[in-house]
């Protein structure tokens, strides 16, 4: 008898590996075809429901029994946890959405004194991304009191909870809050009357903020209950905000599940694994924002700024400063709404999830880190990772359509994640920690013979191919998830736009300055980088002034970069992701250049004089030169990635 490792997808695409047992080859045949159409026509979670029942002894077929007891547990866990999974067959007879009209519980809706809000979503603004993977949009109806704060002689809601939507991308569901309000009978006859004024002011004037109105009011007691209702008024108003707020992180979530399969993929350092949970939340925010600004665009009323949520507060009082015929140029610019929404986020939202979702996440994510992928040294996975993350349509009044943005280069080094004392103490430390642990175990199992790494690829392969079946959606914003798959590493902006190939105005310069030095080869040339490879040295361009160098780049390499013309006035940022060595070289350079130096300088210089490369008349100036440096408005602030690389792709 003899034993053969199968593999075989289920009909939602994971994997079941089976160990099958045959005397010939006709046999096998006959076997790996039967196992293959049961395991097609059940999902993951249905094969393993059957597997239970026949490990606990409920009445199955001799087939089910055969195919059950030549499972193969171990890898088909460690393969389910290994591989990325995006979600993509299509399910569009399961899409519901309970929020295409207010359907109010009966026990809510005739419940006395309790007031509603207009928290429609009709079906026109569900994309189709999230009809054919057959997501169910429910709604959480919550009815809270308004009651008398008496020691702060003011109304407030009782036990209010401020969550608004939950995705839960494995069951494909978004959970919708509804929130009404119950007030004393007296109380709800004022605030009736109160939303009556607002009504007919807003009629008389369609833009006049509610926030305006509130000052209006001129009892204390009366503003402060007509303030519970404009906070939730305001945001009702921009439920398709929100709504295109979660749809995000689905599209998100897919996408990276998608470069996920490649054969190549690599695991992210812990930090970055962080780093990728604000940035997908940062994003999302993003959207927010973008969406807002089409539909002032696409609107065409310079003074209509309705459209605009509380997270583009700044924006629109900017707006309104400037020229009418400026307005719209301003909101189409990526920087703008990029500092629009980052700056929102870290001020109204990153402290609460740092402490609550960020922690719970990356606890979560450190389960399903791939222990067989080799480590992104080089950070060039998670910068494909971002820039995934960042593409969003901007209109386009002149030619009346969308077009499509990477919004990646537009991000400043200032804007880069900050891993603060708190999140490494908090988030980082204990997940580094139960990752250790993590591959202590796969170690020890793949020593043990319990697990077969080299299964990990054939199951990609087996997966990417299904990706091209019909049953499964294959784009997703214009991308296409095998392509990104199949070791595309760099996304298509916009497939119909040829320039993005080109190389951009802003590389010019820098590319006459490198290239005449000996050991040059350029690596990549476009409108969103200009990278090449000196000697043993990778220098990565994003824009003129901003740039990346690979974590053994030679000492020579910082001497060049400083000198570059367009950036040598510039102080440099040292930031704190540097290693010791790399602060070092980098600090020696500077002061061998006479650049003025800010951010996190090193303090100890006990291994200066073991640094490599390091020519000893520039570490003999160093050393008699360990001054305060100044600090300067125009920063040049170049990043370390974590790898060396090859002359050559």
């Amino acid at each position: 008898m003899a034993i053969e490792k199968l593999l075989v997808a289920t009909a939602d695409n994971h994997i079941v590996a089976l160990d099958v047992e045959y005397q010939h080859e006709a046999e096998k045949e006959r076997k790996k075809l039967q196992y293959q159409r049961f395991c097609e026509s059940l999902n993951f979670t249905d094969f393993f429901n059957r597997y239970n029942s026949y490990l606990s002894s409920v009445s199955v077929s001799s087939f089910k029994k055969e195919l059950f007891s030549q499972l193969d547990a171990d890898n088909t866990n460690f393969l389910e946890v290994e591989i990325a999974h995006p979600n993509l067959d299509k399910q569009i007879n399961n899409y519901k959405n309970d929020l295409n009209t207010n359907n109010y519980p009966a026990y809510i809706a005739n419940q006395p004194n309790v007031l509603h809000f207009d928290n429609s979503i009709p079906n026109t603004e569900i994309p189709p991304l999230i009809k054919n993977l057959g997501f169910n949009i429910e709604a959480q109806d919550n009815v809270y009191d308004v009651v008398f704060d008496a020691a702060k002689n003011e109304y407030k809601v009782k036990d209010f909870n401020l969550r608004r939507a939950t995705v839960y991308n494995k069951e494909r569901k978004i959970n919708f809050v509804r929130n009404h309000f119950r007030f004393p009978p007296q109380e709800f006859k004022t605030i009736t009357k109160l939303i009556d004024s607002w009504n007919k002011a807003h009629q008389k004037w369609p833009f006049l903020n509610i926030y305006h109105f509130l000052p209006k009011i001129t009892d204390a007691k009366a503003r402060s209950l007509f303030k519970i209702y404009a906070d939730e008024y305001s945001i009702v108003s921009h439920r398709v905000l929100s709504l295109k707020h979660e749809l995000t992180h689905i599209k998100n979530e897919a996408l990276l599940a998608g470069v996920g399969l490649k054969k190549s993929a690599k695991r992210l350092s812990v930090e970055d694994y962080y780093r990728l949970q604000v940035e997908d939340e940062r994003s999302a925010y993003l959207s927010q924002v973008v969406n807002a600004a089409n539909m002032y665009v696409q609107k065409g009323d310079p003074n209509d700024t309705s459209m605009f949520d509380g997270e583009s507060r700044k924006l629109v009082k900017t707006l309104r400063t400037l020229p009418e015929d400026k307005r719209f140029e301003l909101v189409r610019k990526p920087e703008v709404l990029l500092e629009t929404a980052f700056n929102a986020f870290e001020q109204n939202h990153r402290k609460n999830y740092d402490t609550k979702q960020f922690k719970k996440n990356m606890n979560l994510e450190m389960q399903k880190v791939p222990l067989s992928a080799p480590l992104d040294n080089d950070r060039s996975e998670y910068f494909l990772y971002r820039s995934l993350l960042y593409r969003f349509r901007l209109y386009n009044p002149q030619t009346k359509a969308f077009e499509e943005t990477n919004f990646t280069p537009y991000i400043t080094s200032a804007q880069e994640v900050c891993i603060n004392d708190d999140n490494r103490k908090n988030i980082i430390v204990p997940c580094e920690q139960k990752l250790t642990r993590r591959l202590a175990e796969y170690n020890r199992d793949v020593s043990r013979g319990k697990i077969n790494a080299d299964l990990v690829p054939l199951a990609k392969g087996i997966m990417l191919d299904n990706l091209h079946k019909p049953q499964f959606i294959n784009k997703i914003n214009g991308m296409d998830i095998s392509l990104l798959a199949e070791e595309r590493t760099s996304p298509t902006e916009n497939t119909n736009n040829s320039t993005n190939s080109q190389p951009a105005e802003w590389s010019k310069n820098l590319k006459q300055y490198w290239s005449k030095f000996d050991g040059y080869n350029e690596l990549s040339n476009n409108q969103n980088e200009y990278s090449f490879a000196l000697n043993n040295s990778k220098v990565r361009y994003t824009d003129k002034d901003k740039v990346e160098l690979s974590r053994d780049a030679d000492y020579d390499v910082y001497v060049k970069l400083l000198k570059e013309p367009s950036n040598k006035n510039k102080p440099v940022i040292f930031k704190d992701t540097l290693t010791k060595e790399q602060a070092l070289k980098l600090y020696v350079a500077c002061v061998n250049n006479n650049r003025q130096m800010k951010g996190t300088l090193p303090k100890d210089f006990s291994q200066l004089r073991k640094l490599k490369g390091v020519p000893a008349e520039d570490l003999k100036k160093c050393q008699q030169s360990f001054s305060q440096n100044q600090s300067a408005k125009n920063v040049y602030s170049p990043q370390i990635m974590n790898k060396k690389v090859n002359s050559g792709r």
